[in-house]
């Protein structure tokens, strides 16, 4: 890029650029102006052509783009990142970073605000100020340290912050970031949360690491959500007494609304009433219960199995201990286990229904595909919902304990959870690895 004023205008003659081009130049020079300008056309990226700026008395400016390969102007073939060729061209550019500021403190994963002013010590009117949102990042297998932020464009401007790791204890580190991010956007003690977790989800040993972690691909099929939710008619679940010695569950879903009919598995529902596959019954299904709680569960792969061949079948699980309504005759449990909708998923073990309710998916779309189920492993996923269910029942109580009891109603379950938790002061209390 050079400059050309009354004092050189001379070296006009000497651009390999159009006369035309020149000629606008030599107009702008007598009026007194500064034209900043390549000695000759350019090619960026699909666009070739010439870039100038032409600068008046009272330091206003504009630019030109053009000088294609055909001597027009245009800029309709020229690139979306045209802005950052014009800064490219800028003559003695610098930039102040305004935030952050040397020494600032960040976590790993915490955002924070970085602003820059750009400035042209060349051209008056050309500043600008550029904001975004930065996340704390620190290099491969380095657990805290400081870490360089530049400037753009060339600039050199720089900032050191500190860059530390925040993880909740010692063990079972592996979520540690989504759990903390996650927690903070709900407003849950992010200790509190992981313990939720650790209830809630299996642990295996890593084979790489060695280290012991939560299972994402947790599951576990309810078989007495299955009856109350999908296996009745909703007029035997309407009908149903409830009684001092019969608290029946009255809650009833059905499987024939969307989103819940994309995974239906065929076989039969209480009274003989008969239903077809889901257009979306992911394959694989039958083999997710080998990460259930107990053991994987034992049944016959080569068919569809009932609630009843599960229940008989599987006795740790104890859901004979737990007899569901007694609806008509026969079996109660005489019915097709709905594996994929009457299960609890992921880390949080969020059933299907509970994710739906709170904003999985939607119930209006019976023309469109349903949201795979299959996204309920995912370890964000499973700690969004998980995360947004614990603290919609806070809201509703004003305290953990009460909002940890409806999470799960096993009443082994909320004591389990807050002596883990300990108030903060627990297993998995905030620490800050320097």
């Amino acid at each position: 890029m050079i400059k050309i004023t009354s004092a050189n205008v001379g070296i006009i003659d000497t651009l390999s650029v159009s006369n035309e081009t020149k000629a606008r130049y030599y107009d702008a020079i007598a009026a007194g102006n500064t034209v900043y300008t390549p000695t000759a056309p350019f090619t960026y990226a699909n666009w070739t052509g010439l870039l100038s700026i032409t600068i008046d008395k009272d330091g206003f400016g504009s630019y030109l783009i053009g000088e294609g390969l055909n001597g027009g102007y245009t800029v309709e073939e020229f690139p979306e990142g045209w802005r950052n060729l014009l800064i490219k061209f800028t003559p003695g550019l610098t930039a102040i970073i305004v935030s952050p500021k040397n020494g600032d403190v960040f976590m790993v994963g915490q955002p924070f605000k970085w602003i820059a002013d750009y400035k042209s010590s060349s051209i008056p009117f050309v500043s600008w100020r550029e904001e975004a949102n930065l996340e704390g990042v620190l290099p491969e297998g380095t657990p805290s340290g400081p870490v360089t932020i530049w400037s753009g464009y060339g600039t050199g401007a720089s900032v050191v912050v500190g860059i530390k790791k925040k993880q909740l204890g010692e063990k079972y580190t592996d979520y540690d970031k989504e759990l903390l991010n996650i927690s903070t956007k709900y407003e849950i003690p992010p200790d509190l949360m992981k313990s939720v977790i650790y209830q809630e989800s299996l642990h295996e040993k890593d084979e790489q690491t060695g280290q012991t972690v939560f299972v994402a691909r947790s599951y576990r099929y309810e078989a007495h959500k299955d009856f109350d939710w999908y296996a009745r008619s909703q007029t035997d679940a309407q009908n149903t007494p409830v009684t001092s010695t019969n608290k029946c569950n009255r809650e009833w879903r059905g499987i024939t609304s969307f989103p819940e009919n994309k995974f239906i598995i065929k076989g039969t529902r209480l009274g003989g009433v008969s239903v077809e596959n889901g257009a979306q019954l992911p394959n694989g299904y039958k083999t997710w219960s080998q990460y259930t709680s107990g053991g994987p569960l034992k049944f016959d792969s080569s068919s569809n199995p009932t609630a009843q061949e599960l229940v008989t079948k599987n006795p740790a699980m104890g859901w004979t201990n737990r007899t569901p309504c007694w609806v008509g005759a026969g079996s109660p449990w005489n019915f097709t286990a709905q594996l994929v909708l009457a299960a609890s998923y992921g880390l949080g073990q969020v059933m299907y229904e509970t994710a739906i309710n709170r904003g999985f998916d939607s119930r209006t779309g019976a023309n469109q595909s349903a949201i795979p189920v299959e996204k309920l492993f995912e370890p964000k996923v499973s700690i969004d919902l998980s995360a947004k269910h614990l603290k919609k029942a806070y809201d509703k109580y004003g305290n953990w304990p009460k909002a940890l009891e409806d999470y799960n109603s096993d009443p082994d379950y909320a004591p389990a959870v807050l002596k883990r938790w300990n108030n903060g002061g627990g297993v998995f209390k905030l620490i800050v690895k320097e």
